[in-house]
């Protein structure tokens, strides 16, 4: 009797070694299925994502290379601006400095430069 003790007790303990490990190797097989397939998931959103951003990031340097593009004709233009009011500014102080010149030489002029001066004045 105490040998089927002993060998029932054996056998629960080696009965739950076996389911032991065999549930052990089971679970483990669908965890290791499963942490697969969430990695796979995982990896499509994540390029999803990649891909939405991507083109967002695309459109963007598009953008700023326009936006570049037009800040620097802006500036070309702004800078030919500049140089022609630059040029206009001398032309008309040089045609002041004439007209005033002209006007201050009037008064020692002869009565036949003072008409020559208006006659021609006003035939342009």
């Amino acid at each position: 009797m105490n040998n089927k003790v002993v060998l029932m007790g054996l056998g629960l303990v080696v009965g739950l070694f076996v389911g032991i490990g065999l549930t052990w190797y089971t679970t483990s097989n669908f965890t290791t299925q499963a942490i697969i397939e969430a990695e796979i998931k995982f990896n499509e959103l994540l390029e999803v994502e990649k891909s939405k951003y991507s083109s967002k990031i695309s459109s963007l340097e598009r953008t700023k290379s326009n936006l570049e593009y037009t800040l620097v004709s802006t500036e070309m233009f702004i800078d030919s601006l500049n140089t022609t009011i630059s040029n206009r500014g001398k032309e008309l102080n040089q045609i002041k400095k004439k007209y005033n010149e002209k006007l201050s030489s009037i008064d020692g002029m002869s009565h036949n430069e003072l008409t020559n001066f208006f006659s021609k004045r006003y035939q342009h």
